[in-house]
């Protein structure tokens, strides 16, 4: 394109807030912003995958090359892999669709002729279109079993980021593709200005790489469609149909009737719905939707394609094959309304998450584009209703109290009418616990049968204020934090990383503790079952100094320690060269999507965040607190977050990356000492104890900024439960809570 913008849209069936104004610079992520679920907006009425992303779909992985170079060069590489393996070997349909074609769109018309894609999708700028097809090229020909390939579709779109970066000096090498196909992988999807979204703009401000997904309920198939996008458009932003931009001052032609044009919007739509090309085609029609729903009205400059593929194996085709003929089983046209309306909605979100990760950026010739401001977004939402229902709300019908939030229940089925009766009980009883023992808020989550199925809010955030309680409220997690971080370690030890059973001075080098030579004998598993014989906190608090001592040798009896977790978590760092937070984000936060949950203060928690209250309900302290992160008590999390990880550690499916193996699950909850003032035994980094003959893993919380919390699960059956409350008086509440949970729901005569 010349001086205008592309909007590529690939659709592939199957498959609060911090102030903007930031400078964005090599390094940037959009890790201190927003996306559009964390304002507490929904698109749409299907539920999303786990990550509410693209790879959502079994099998994408995504790949960057963000290039930022002096104050001119402003722009990089993403990819897309169908699936793992040699894609020219193992084609998947595919189809395209061109909305308005200014725009240059390699490998478009092989596809749109064969109907198959044969290598991953690579997004990049306009003038770096070709360097980028000469590098995918190299690259597939150098696959194993393609050393005697003489002709590659190589599939590459592009958006002009020419406004911030300097398109005419074509930065972009073929290295650079290279790292970003070497740099894919499956989980969470960066967004916001990373790889081909670095120096794009959108609709008046920064534009991005955004995501999305959405998962069709089991009897319609239960298949997902994921969608990624690069945007790069004008229009007039709208949110749920909330005319946001004309809001906020800033739309297409706000000033003059021809104001210039700039477009482009690259959407990755992906499905594991077994499709051949003609039933994509139908699909990809369905993204501009999102497109026009978020804002664009696809402009003359626009190069506006959409890409749609299936990665479901069924329908692959092999590059080489003895038969003829290929025969397999494809859904019927007539089944395709679900999937329809899930690339709409998923595109429109994508869009919007785009923006809302990106950050202000400087770039070629001095230009300047902002960033959007989440907290501008929720005001003017907020003034058009967009928060007072949920549609989607599935429980007990009855409110308890004068302050009760809405009911999530993730996409699942309704509850059970047992589990229905005890979910009304426990609410039934909440209002007298919370005046009683002078809580503000709570919030609950329950988990049935492996799943998440059930999360609400109760009463407020801060004594005072009208903000309610929500599912993903964030609160402090107190303890609770230290079963996460036994998680992580336990994961670092299967990964050959960490010994259990070193002594932990062999990893420091160096003594921890001053006249104390018992200390020398303390390893991981015996601060994880709380056995070293340090203290819970030392005289005036871990950061006082004061000197440490043991209670007994190592290893010989039982003292809740949270120094031992601190001891450990000190030299888990050292050894590894990084620090809990970093560690905990890549290994086990962002893989498990755990948006509410980090273990220090994010400004991206603040329009979620409570207050701690002292035991007469008033305020102890304010939302941001721990700026560093202690593996004993800084975690903040909400209460579906932490179901989520409750799920993580019960499920059946122990392949994933980041899960533990079901043998080192099995040794996380083995007996490893005995508590004496529960009558529980504790594995490493849980209480275990029998609740009416069943296997009861569980662990409360207590921190003196004044929050409260419980959870517990039962692994042979996949239940739990998390409690969390925002006051010294949650744990005589919770503690009534779980005694009523425990007893079987009343029988109806």
């Amino acid at each position: 394109m010349s001086r205008c913008s592309l909007c590529l849209v690939l659709a592939f069936p199957a498959l609060a807030c911090l102030n903007a104004d930031v400078t964005a610079t090599a390094g940037d992520t959009a890790d201190q912003r927003p996306r559009l679920r964390d304002l507490g907006i929904s698109i749409g009425i299907l539920p999303t995958g786990p990550t509410n992303s693209l790879t959502d779909v079994d099998g994408i992985q995504v790949g960057h090359r963000t290039i930022v170079e002096g104050d001119s060069v402003r722009t990089g590489v993403t990819v897309v892999k169908p699936h793992a393996g040699n894609i020219f070997l193992q084609k998947v349909p595919a189809a395209i669709h061109v909305a308005n074609g200014f725009g240059k769109f390699v490998g478009s018309t092989q596809i749109d002729e064969l109907g198959v894609l044969e290598t991953p999708v690579v997004l990049t700028n306009t003038l770096s279109t070709f360097a980028a097809a000469d590098a995918l090229v190299r690259w597939v020909l150098n696959q194993p079993g393609c050393e005697n390939v003489r002709s590659v579709n190589p599939v590459v779109g592009e958006c002009n980021d020419g406004f911030l970066n300097d398109i005419r000096g074509q930065h972009v090498s073929g290295d650079d593709v290279i790292a970003a196909l070497q740099n894919a992988r499956g989980g969470p999807v960066e967004e916001g200005c990373v790889g081909a979204g670095t120096g794009v703009r959108c609709m008046g401000w920064k534009g991005g790489i955004g995501s999305s997904s959405r998962r069709l309920p089991a009897k319609l198939g239960g298949y997902t469609v994921g969608v990624l996008v690069q945007t790069n458009f004008g229009g007039a932003l709208t949110i749920a149909g909330v005319p946001v931009g004309r809001e906020l001052g800033r739309y297409y032609l706000k000033d003059e009737v021809r104001q210039h044009e700039h477009g482009s919007c690259i959407v990755i739509v992906a499905t594991d719905a077994p499709l051949d090309s003609r039933r994509l085609k139908r699909l990809a029609k369905r993204a501009p939707l999102g497109l026009a729903a978020a804002g664009s009205p696809i402009s003359h400059g626009s190069g506006d394609y959409v890409l749609a593929f299936s990665t479901a194996a069924s329908v692959r085709s092999a590059y080489q094959t003895d038969s003829p003929t290929e025969s397999t089983a494809l859904l019927r046209d007539d089944q395709l309304s679900p999937l329809f309306q899930a690339v709409r909605d998923a595109t429109e979100e994508a869009v919007i998450n785009s923006l809302l990760q990106a950050v202000t950026t400087e770039g070629h010739a001095g230009r300047k584009v902002e960033a959007i401001d989440p907290v501008q977004i929720t005001d003017v939402c907020r003034r058009y209703g967009i928060f007072t229902a949920d549609d989607n709300a599935d429980g007990p019908s009855q409110l308890a109290g004068p302050l009760c939030s809405t009911v999530q229940n993730f996409g699942q089925p309704a509850l059970t009418a047992a589990l229905k009766k005890k979910v009304d009980r426990l609410e039934q009883q909440l209002d007298d616990l919370m005046t009683r023992h002078k809580v503000p808020g709570v919030s609950c989550a329950v988990v049935a049968d492996h799943q998440l199925v059930w999360s609400r809010g109760y009463g407020v955030r801060c004594a005072g204020s009208d903000q309610l309680v929500e599912p993903d409220t964030i609160m402090e997690a107190c303890s609770m934090s230290k079963p996460f971080f036994a998680y992580l370690l336990l994961k670092l030890v299967e990964e050959g990383e960490f010994d259990l059973n070193k002594p932990l001075v062999e990893y420091l080098e160096a003594d921890y503790l001053k006249d104390e030579p018992r200390h020398r004998q303390i390893t991981a598993r015996m601060t994880l079952t709380h056995s070293s014989g340090l203290p819970n906190w030392r005289a005036g608090g871990w950061r006082s100094g004061s000197p440490l001592s043991l209670a007994f040798d190592p290893g010989t009896d039982f003292r809740y320690s949270g120094e031992g977790f601190l001891m450990l978590q000190r030299t888990v760092e050292k050894h590894l060269k990084t620090d809990l937070d970093t560690l905990s984000l890549e290994r086990l936060i962002k893989p498990l999507a755990l948006s509410n949950t980090r273990y220090v203060w994010d400004d991206r928690f603040t329009l979620r965040s409570s207050c701690g209250h002292d035991r007469t309900g008033i305020v102890k302290t304010q939302r941001k607190y721990y700026a560093d992160a202690n593996a004993a008590y800084s975690l903040y999390t909400s209460a579906a977050d932490y179901a989520k990880f409750l799920v993580e550690i019960m499920k059946e499916d122990r392949g994933r990356s980041h899960s533990l193996s079901a043998q080192m699950r099995a040794e996380m909850l083995a007996v490893g000492s005995h508590r004496e003032d529960q009558n529980a035994d504790w594995g490493l980094g849980w209480g275990l104890r029998s609740v009416d003959g069943r296997r009861q893993v569980y662990h409360s919380g207590s921190n003196g900024t004044g929050f409260r919390c419980y959870s517990e699960f039962f692994p042979e059956t996949g239940d739990g439960l998390v409690i969390m409350s925002n006051a010294v008086g949650g744990k005589e509440l919770w503690q009534a809570l779980i005694d009523q949970w425990h007893k079987p729901p009343v029988t109806d005569r």
